[in-house]
C-alpha cells in the first residue's frame, strides 16, 4: 500500500502513541512492583517492632559470652539475676544468689548480660567462679571443686572481672556459690555478703574454709591471706601443705576465698545493686528466692545462673 506524506505522518504518531502506552504501562508496572516490595519491608519492620515491644518479659540462660539486649520501648524495666551454684566432689555446694531492682531504660539504648555457670570438677564456672584443684602426695580422692560464676546486668560488655575499671557501668549482680570437695559445706552466694564455708569432718579445720566477699573486699582462706578473691572473681584453691586439694570461691562483685582443704567449701560471692536503682532485694543462696521461671519459689539457685528482664510501664 502507498502512503502519501500525510498518511505516513500519521502512522508515525500512532506508533509513537503506542510505544508510549507500552512504556508507560512497563513503568507503572516496575513501580508497583517496587512499591509491592518495599511495603512488604516496610510492614516486617513494623512487626518485628510491634513484636519486640508487646514482649514483656525476656529470659536469659547460660550461654558462655556477654548478650546483649537492646530496649524495644522506654519505661520501667524490672531487673533480676540467679547466681551459679559452686562444684561438688561429694560434699554440699554453695547455692547461688538473688538480686532484683528496678529501673527506667532508653528506647534502643543497650545493656549486657552475662549469666554464670556451675562449678565443675576442678574448673570454676564461667563469669568468675574460682578453679578447684586436684591434690598431690595424698592418697586417695582428697581434691576440691570449682566455684560458681556470677550473673550481672552491665552498660558494657564483658565479665565482671573484666570491668574492674568500669565498675560504675555494672547494674546488678547475683553472687555464685563456693564449691567444696568430698565433704565440706560450700558459701552461699550473697547476699550483700557471700556465705563462709564449712568444714564438716573437723569443725578445727575451718580456718582451711574460704571465706564470702563483702561489698568492699574478697574473701580469702579464713585466717590467712592465700586463696583470695578480686573484684569480680572467686579465690583459686589454696594448696594445703600436707597436699589436699581446695575448692575455689564464687564469683561475685568481690568473689569468696578459695580453701585448702577436699573438705572446706569455699566462699561465696557477694551480690551487688548500683546506686540510682529502686525496689531492691538481694537474697543470699540459702534462703527463699523467686524461682526464674516466675512460677513459685526455691531455697537458694542450683546449678547454672539464669537473668530475667521484664518491662512494667
Amino acid at each position: 500500500m502507498k502512503l502519501n506524506n500525510k498518511g505516513f505522518a500519521i502512522s508515525i504518531i500512532i506508533y509513537s502513541v503506542g510505544s508510549l502506552a507500552v512504556l508507560t504501562l512497563i513503568l507503572i508496572l516496575a513501580i508497583d512492583s517496587g512499591i509491592r516490595k518495599n511495603n512488604t519491608t516496610i510492614v516486617d519492620a513494623i512487626k518485628d517492632e510491634l513484636n519486640a515491644a508487646s514482649k514483656s518479659r525476656w529470659t536469659f540462660t547460660y550461654s558462655g559470652t556477654p548478650e546483649a539486649f537492646t530496649v524495644p520501648e522506654t519505661g520501667t524495666y524490672q531487673l533480676e539475676v540467679w547466681g551459679a551454684s559452686g562444684g561438688s566432689l561429694g560434699g554440699t555446694a554453695g547455692n547461688g544468689g538473688y538480686a532484683t531492682a528496678k529501673l527506667t531504660l532508653t528506647y534502643n539504648s543497650t545493656i549486657y548480660v552475662v549469666v554464670g555457670s556451675a562449678g565443675n570438677s576442678y574448673n570454676g564456672g564461667y563469669n568468675g567462679g574460682g578453679n578447684g584443684g586436684e591434690s598431690t602426695g595424698v592418697e586417695g580422692s582428697q581434691s576440691g571443686a570449682g566455684g560458681g560464676g556470677a550473673t550481672h546486668i552491665a552498660t558494657a560488655t564483658g565479665t565482671l572481672e573484666t570491668l574492674r575499671t568500669q565498675q560504675s557501668s555494672i547494674l546488678i549482680v547475683a553472687g555464685g556459690g563456693g564449691g567444696t570437695g568430698v565433704e565440706g559445706i560450700g558459701g552461699v552466694g550473697g547476699g550483700t555478703t557471700g556465705g563462709n564455708g564449712y568444714d564438716t569432718y573437723n569443725a578445727d579445720y575451718n580456718d582451711f574454709c574460704g571465706a564470702g566477699g563483702t561489698q568492699y573486699a574478697a574473701g580469702c582462706t579464713n585466717s590467712t591471706t592465700v586463696g583470695c578473691g578480686t573484684f569480680g572473681r572467686g579465690g583459686d584453691m589454696s594448696l594445703y601443705s600436707g597436699g589436699y586439694g581446695g575448692a575455689g570461691g564464687g564469683g561475685g562483685y568481690y568473689g569468696g576465698g578459695g580453701s585448702a582443704r577436699s573438705h572446706a567449701g569455699g566462699g561465696g560471692g557477694s551480690s551487688y545493686t548500683a546506686s540510682g536503682v529502686t525496689d531492691v532485694q538481694i537474697i543470699s543462696g540459702d534462703q527463699s528466692m523467686p524461682d526464674y521461671t516466675g512460677d513459685g519459689t526455691m531455697i537458694g539457685n542450683s546449678g547454672n545462673g539464669y537473668a530475667v528482664i521484664t518491662k512494667l510501664s
